[in-house]
């Protein structure tokens, strides 16, 4: 049923574009594509449900779906003159309008579109399995289709709500704070506080690190007290992630820092980030 749920789906994106756009602009809108082109025609032909609706599905699927809709005379591909050059667009016939038409009376949109987010949460879940026990490429690539959508709150509860109910697996930690850094969500900004205070050294210094990636203010307080910890290589990543967070605090903090850190490593990160914050303008008040 979701092969011909697919079709209907296609049919539409293309109906809505009313001849103006080709193949790969409708394969990219349903996979999620961030380009910016395709953000803009999701806003002017009022495609939000149905952006990323393929997310996860192999774009060959997607192209063999309409050159089938092709053959079958359902749709038509065409060039268009946009200026001097000819730009391949499709369009429906009318009998594709007519089979649009008819599907829309037979489905409902519901039952249409819920298909599809059924799988989009089902593959979610995969992704955040992967992301927390798998293998480093595995990690990686699971990572950057999860950041192929607009990140929300919810993916983060998701992957802390795993992790949760997985307590035992240690080895699962290291990757559940990166993840939580890689999605740069202020959500995850309260766990990794906490992580901040845990007993193992990697542990903080991954903590640090996420916390830079997020950028929040929120904390700078707690990025500070950690430049006291007593592990060199946290303190590294602590001083680190103010210079991308910044501050007027955080300005004379690693200022005053750099003259009595005894590690060259160390002294080199807080002038690294001093030149960061006065060259980017980043000493706004805390």
């Amino acid at each position: 049923m979701q092969g011909q749920f697919m079709v209907i789906v296609i049919l539409e994106v293309i109906n809505r574009f009313g001849g103006k756009r080709g193949r790969r602009t409708v394969t990219k809108l349903l996979t999620g594509s961030k380009v910016k082109q395709v953000l803009a025609d999701v806003k002017e032909f009022s495609l939000q449900s149905l952006n990323g609706l393929f997310l996860g599905r192999q774009t060959k699927a997607i192209r063999e779906t309409i050159n089938s809709l092709i053959y079958q005379g359902l749709v038509i591909s065409e060039n268009i003159m946009v200026g001097p050059f000819a730009t391949p667009v499709l369009r429906l016939t009318q009998e594709g309008k007519e089979f649009l038409r008819e599907s829309w009376q037979k489905y409902s949109w519901e039952e249409v579109i819920g298909s599809f987010v059924t799988s989009k949460v089902e593959l979610e879940s995969n992704l955040i399995e992967q992301i927390l026990i798998g293998k480093k490429e595995q990690r990686h690539k699971a990572m950057q289709n999860l950041r192929k959508k607009d990140v929300d709150p919810e993916m983060v509860t998701m992957l802390l709500d795993y992790w949760r109910n997985s307590r035992t697996d240690t080895d699962m930690l290291p990757h559940l704070i990166w993840a939580l850094g890689e999605l740069e969500h202020p959500r995850a900004v309260p766990m990794l506080l906490e992580f901040l205070l845990n007993e193992n050294a990697n542990t903080r210094r991954l903590a640090c690190s996420a916390l830079g990636k997020i950028k929040s203010p929120l904390a700078v307080p707690f990025l500070l007290e950690t430049l006291k910890d007593e592990s060199p290589r946290v303190r590294y990543f602590a001083i680190k992630s103010l210079g991308n967070i910044g501050g007027f605090e955080v300005l004379e903090t690693l200022t005053k820092l750099a003259a009595v850190e005894e590690l060259d490593y160390n002294i080199q990160a807080c002038e690294e980030s001093i030149y960061k914050l006065k060259k980017t303008d980043q000493v706004i008040p805390s």
